[in-house]
């Protein structure tokens, strides 16, 4: 899921609530037009609304060993902190929300023993429960998203924001990521630990 501040949020499947544990990548301006797997789920893209680029995600499972998970790609001290203030907030909000629904719970059931007769759904006899459920996990999932490669340059909003460096390597950005392009073996660098669109 993407939301309208550039963040890509990966959950667990299924997904029974919208508040539940999840990643966040980061690499958009702002707004995500789209997000789309394809068809092997190797691969995320992602499209933006104001940048008008294309980024191309490698969807990583982090293998387990003694349940705990390990880490598929080298971060540095400043993304892990990074990624450790995310799972705190989200944790909070989580918490936060969880408490909200209790009452919401508590308010509805309430209005439900006020009522004589309950509300007819013609859709639930519709429905027909799923042979074998998946387990519910709401913890955060194993997946990874690493960053492969970044289709496009925004020109018509910004101005003097490409450069040539001296090994002759094309340095430009793209909404909140730094790319670094290098002309010998046709590679892509990012730097990501921006907060903000890089103006």
């Amino acid at each position: 899921a993407a939301d309208n501040i550039g963040r890509i949020c990966i959950r667990r499947f299924p997904v029974i609530h919208d508040n539940h544990f999840f990643s966040v990548f980061r690499g958009h301006s702002a707004v995500i037009a789209n997000v789309k797997f394809s068809c092997d789920d190797m691969w995320l893209f992602s499209t933006g609304a104001e940048d008008s680029c294309l980024f191309q995600w490698r969807h990583v499972i982090d293998i387990v060993e003694g349940g705990i998970p390990s880490d598929a790609t080298e971060k540095s001290d400043l993304s892990r902190t990074i990624d450790n203030l995310y799972e705190k907030r989200s944790l909070e909000w989580e918490v936060a929300n969880n408490d909200a629904m209790d009452y919401v719970f508590e308010f509805e059931e309430d209005a439900k023993k006020e009522e004589s007769t309950p509300p007819t759904r013609q859709w639930l006899r519709t429905i027909v429960a799923p042979s074998q459920p998946l387990k519910h996990d709401p913890s955060q999932p194993l997946s990874n998203l690493l960053l492969e490669w970044v289709h496009g340059y925004s020109a018509a909003k910004y101005s003097n924001n490409i450069f040539c460096c001296v090994d002759g390597d094309i340095l430009y950005n793209v909404g909140r990521t730094l790319v670094k392009r290098s002309t010998k073996n046709k590679r892509q660098q990012f730097y990501q630990e921006a907060k903000d669109e890089i103006i």
